[in-house]
């Protein structure tokens, strides 16, 4: 059979990208909060301390990032999605087996690069490989939020009963399972003598694995020399950090409010549950008011439902998480798509890793600076306060960053209805 004229293989690159998607960023994130306290017990170190293990993934995921994605252009997609799950499996065996904090920590940052890798830039180049139009949409699909809605369900429920090791124990064969997946997939179009979803022409079989037949590519200096591009840094590296101080103190802000444990998972994965909708819901608008202004708007509901938890009954903290899960899940499709408008396709990884790189200090600094205030001010009253009001000013970022980029602002929804 003639290669062309086999079904489009792009649909299954898209499942393993959801797959790779939500088995390194669902793991991580969606047991980090339910094991908090576990942690707190198990290395005998206060909740700053113990927060600062996601810093660490975040930091990781931000340092390494830059590095990373100006490497996947040259090498092959597979052999660093392997390389991801093999550091993923690492990090959550060296954390079950190692009874030292600072090893933990380092264990943490082991984690973050096989998301840097397997969660936010490979499935990225290969959207971008795979997909012309109906990106949005393409991201949107490897960003639905399972991972983050059944992990969190899972460890709250299982925890008290199989304990520590066991949970860290599954989340490190995990990965390794998924090795096999990786194996055989078609990495590019023109390899299997196929196009990419909405592209025109005939597929190129001399292409490399870089995608370079579009030779058109942005260098380090042309993606720091945008302003539009630090504001929009500034603005995602605020949500971010926000985001992970979420998943690893709602928990406890729910215990603070006399939520059980399990109660308090499960209205955590409802963040997932919600973000389910929210997802594809974000890739729509964004196909049609573009990511620019999708970002301001993003960044003001989440600051408003920070803001909104501290105010409402324990009983009711269902209805923000849910509203938050809707805007906070879908930020990888956003950050995906606001690139792809702001850089040709062969720079994406670099511009992405890059703006990883910016975002260092927020994705580092907000996760234990707010166990630092819960433990000075015995409370979260003030770390809540404190996140919503970051987050309007990241809104206002985007405000800026949309009135440098123009007329661009309209070009990733106009690209989408052109095919």
């Amino acid at each position: 059979m003639n290669r062309s004229k086999m079904a489009f293989s792009g649909w299954k690159v898209l499942a393993l990208c959801f797959l790779s998607q939500n088995l390194a960023m669902g793991c991580a994130f969606g047991s980090f909060g339910p094991l908090l306290s576990s942690n707190e017990q198990f290395f005998g170190i206060t909740r700053a301390a113990a927060s600062a293990g996601l810093s660490c993934v975040l930091l990781a995921t931000a340092f390494f990032s830059p590095l990373i994605g100006n490497l996947l252009p040259r090498i092959s997609i597979k052999s660093a999605m392997i390389a991801g799950a093999l550091l993923s499996a690492l990090g959550y065996w060296g954390l079950a087996l190692f009874p030292s904090f600072s090893i933990a920590l380092v264990m943490y940052g082991v984690i973050g690069v096989g998301i840097c890798t397997n969660a936010v830039l490979c499935p990225l180049l290969l959207v971008n490989r795979w997909f012309v139009s109906d990106k949005a949409k393409a991201l949107s699909v490897v960003n639905l939020p399972m991972g983050l809605l059944v992990v969190p369900f899972v460890v709250g429920h299982t925890l008290p009963d199989v304990g520590r090791f066991t949970v860290l124990g599954v989340l490190g064969t995990i990965p390794l399972a998924f090795i096999p997946f990786i194996l055989f997939m078609p990495e590019d179009p023109a390899h299997v003598g196929q196009l990419a979803h909405g592209a025109t022409g005939s597929p190129n079989p001399v292409a490399t694995a870089a995608g370079s037949a579009d030779g058109e590519s942005s260098t380090i200096h042309d993606i720091l020399s945008k302003p539009a591009f630090w504001f929009f840094s500034l603005g995602m590296g605020i949500m971010q950090g926000a985001g992970g101080a979420f998943y690893a103190h709602f928990v406890g802000f729910g215990a603070e409010r006399g939520v059980p444990l399990a109660t308090a998972s499960t209205i955590l994965s409802l963040a997932s549950v919600t973000g389910l909708f929210g997802t594809p819901l974000l890739g729509w608008i964004i196909d049609r008011i573009g990511p620019p202004t999708t970002l301001i708007f993003t960044a003001l509901i989440q600051a408003l439902m920070w803001l909104g938890m501290l105010y409402i009954a324990s009983s009711l903290l269902f209805m923000p998480v849910g509203v938050l899960g809707v805007f906070l899940l879908p930020m990888n499709v956003l950050q995906g798509a606001l690139i792809s408008i702001m850089f040709p396709p062969n720079s994406t990884s670099r511009a992405l890793g890059i703006s990883y790189g910016l975002q260092l200090p927020f994705q580092f600094s907000l996760v234990p600076l707010a166990g630092l205030i819960f433990d000075k001010m015995d409370g979260y009253f003030y770390v809540f306060l404190i996140i919503s009001a970051l987050l309007g000013m990241a809104s206002l970022s985007f405000v800026f960053m949309t009135s440098m980029m123009g007329g661009r602002t309209q070009s990733f929804k106009l690209r989408g209805n052109l095919h």
